[in-house]
């Protein structure tokens, strides 16, 4: 998992080196143009030639990283990669508290757009050696109450630090399943 983050961590940063490149290629010729006496105002391309090109940058990094990441069967490693990618911590180990057993696709609803989420939503995740607390408590009971989907079911799998369900609930990954 270490070597899918690092992975993400390389290209992210070779992204970062070619932003700083084309940076310093467009001062570059801002700096040529203004010696040659002329005027960087004047011409309002420059300005859309940059951002074009800070674009076109950023699109490669994102294709690279997508077709790196297509093959995968699981979401661990993607999420792992990603993390890496987009300079995020290291998934780790959590129990998760949720409301109702975990979907067959390990895969939430998103019930705003009815997309798949990344990862299965939970109440509140806690990291190792953390305690459950009163409020914590409080909270999952309020759940039960407003929600009505059955008991809470504690899991243990990895933290998705990329992103987090639609309504802001932490998102946990599971290694594998059958």
């Amino acid at each position: 998992m270490q070597a899918l983050y690092e992975a993400g961590k390389e290209i992210r940063q070779a992204r970062e080196s070619l932003r700083l490149a084309v940076w310093n290629g467009w001062s570059l010729a801002r700096y040529t143009l203004f010696l040659g006496g002329g005027d960087t105002q004047t011409s309002p391309d420059n300005e859309r030639r940059y951002h074009e090109m800070l674009s076109a940058v950023s699109s490669d990094a994102r294709k690279i990283a997508r077709e790196y990441i297509q093959g995968w069967k699981s979401l661990l490693p993607v999420v792992v990669f990603r993390a890496g990618l987009y300079a995020k911590p290291m998934p780790s180990l959590v129990t998760g508290y949720r409301l109702g057993k975990p979907p067959a696709s390990m895969q939430s609803t998103n019930h705003r757009d009815g997309g798949r989420e990344n990862g299965v939503s939970c109440l509140i995740v806690k990291q190792e050696g953390e305690a459950i607390t009163n409020s914590d408590r409080g909270y999952m009971e309020t759940a039960k109450a407003f929600y009505g989907q059955g008991r809470i079911h504690k899991v243990f799998w990895y933290l998705n630090t990329v992103e987090t369900g639609s309504d802001g609930e932490p998102l946990v990954v599971v290694l594998s399943h059958g």
